[in-house]
């Protein structure tokens, strides 16, 4: 453990105060996902969010899956009985909206079974286009800084963004990285979120300030040194591409690092990926920040050329 980073005791912050006061790099943490499901579910939830009785048989279903997939609880968005549930599907254009209402947990429990048992551009359903539309973690029942940060956020973008479909969900990952939202159609994670930046993102005109110190990731690649990849590839362009870029792993690199090629479009780009700092992330309003783990930020370069 890098115990030289760690706060001192009698110290207890918060993990996500810890981690922006500590600078922590929130690049290649976000999920990796074809399909992110949201589902009206009542309060409390447990920890986690899937042991609720409304969503846990759907999950078991979508684990079984062979589209990458992730349900989301969300507080209730609409009046009455029903339970409304929406689907934001990945295509090469970006995300596409499908939505149900459905009467009780056994309407939904086909409903999800049926969704996971189909592949992927396959819903019968119409699609929409999406509208802005921000998933922000405020499961405080997961953690502290998520109910406290993530429930903050939510309330002033309510207020601030009317324009703006908002979604009160359940854990997204990256609490130390609080508040924290998935924005769509884009698709890409965000951490140590603001009125601001949700603004920006909203607008499609996020900087490079946005994307190099806030962006976890985007959904279409997986976690890790191909989301920085992908990252390093789009604030190297400085423009949007078409959302699915096309990612080739080439010859490893030096320091247990990763080369990578990024196809936007009729360009590319090669990306190096190594392994960074290696900072602590601790316990919530614990002395010390303890038991706390360790985590790897990750460094890029964009080198030329290609390999052949």
């Amino acid at each position: 453990m890098v115990s030289d980073l760690l706060p001192i005791a009698p110290e207890a912050p918060l993990c996500s105060d810890f981690s922006r006061e500590l600078g922590v790099k929130p690049a290649g943490t976000g999920l990796s996902l074809d399909r992110v499901i949201v589902v009206e579910t009542p309060l409390p939830w447990p920890k986690p969010a899937l042991k609720h009785p409304r969503l846990q048989p759907g999950a078991q279903a979508l684990a079984g899956s062979p589209v990458r997939s992730r349900l989301f609880a969300a507080e209730p968005w609409t009046e009455g009985a029903d339970v409304h549930v929406e689907l934001f599907e990945r295509r090469p254009t970006g995300f596409v909206r499908h939505r149900w209402t459905v009467a009780d947990e056994h309407e939904l429990t086909e409903l999800v079974g049926w969704i996971a048992s189909t592949p992927l551009g396959q819903l019968d359903a119409s699609a929409d286009e999406v509208p802005p539309t921000l998933l922000v973690c405020t499961q405080g029942s997961h953690d502290e800084c998520c109910g406290l940060h993530g429930e903050r956020l939510a309330a002033e973008l309510e207020e601030k963004l009317g324009d703006v479909e908002l979604r009160r969900v359940s854990h997204t990952g990256g609490h130390r990285f609080a508040p924290t939202l998935l924005a769509l159609p884009g698709g890409r994670m965000w951490a140590y979120a603001d009125v601001a930046l949700a603004a920006r993102v909203a607008r499609g005109a996020e900087t490079e300030a946005d994307l190099r110190h806030h962006c976890r990731g985007w959904l279409g690649v997986p976690v890790g040194m191909a989301q920085v990849a992908e990252l390093a590839a789009r604030i190297h362009r400085g423009t949007d591409w078409p959302r699915d870029p096309v990612l080739e792993r080439g010859p490893e690199c030096d320091g247990g690092g990763e080369r990578w090629m990024v196809g936007l479009g009729e360009a590319a780009t090669v990306v190096e990926v190594r392994p960074g700092r290696v900072v602590p992330t601790i316990a919530c309003e614990s002395p010390g920040g303890l038991p706390a783990k360790q985590a790897t930020e990750y460094e890029w370069q964009v080198v030329e050329p290609a390999w052949s």
